[in-house]
């Protein structure tokens, strides 16, 4: 269970810093306005993601016979 923790944990800080460290490449190599754009589709695609998270399965056993 511990390892377990600390692996979850790991990943988590992993990619929180990879993100802080890959922010700046992103926004010598593109500019302001991408770096915008792909923080706002990368928001909608979460979005769906969590409000489709439940649909696929309940649609699927509604409509089995």
């Amino acid at each position: 269970m511990r390892l377990n923790v600390l692996s979850g944990l790991t990943y988590q800080a992993w990619g929180a810093g990879l993100a802080l460290v890959s922010l700046p490449i992103y926004m010598n190599a593109l500019g302001a306005e991408a770096v915008g754009l792909i923080g706002i589709f990368s928001v909608v695609q979460s979005l769906v993601a969590i409000f489709d998270s439940g649909t696929s399965s309940t649609i699927t056993r509604a409509i089995a016979p």
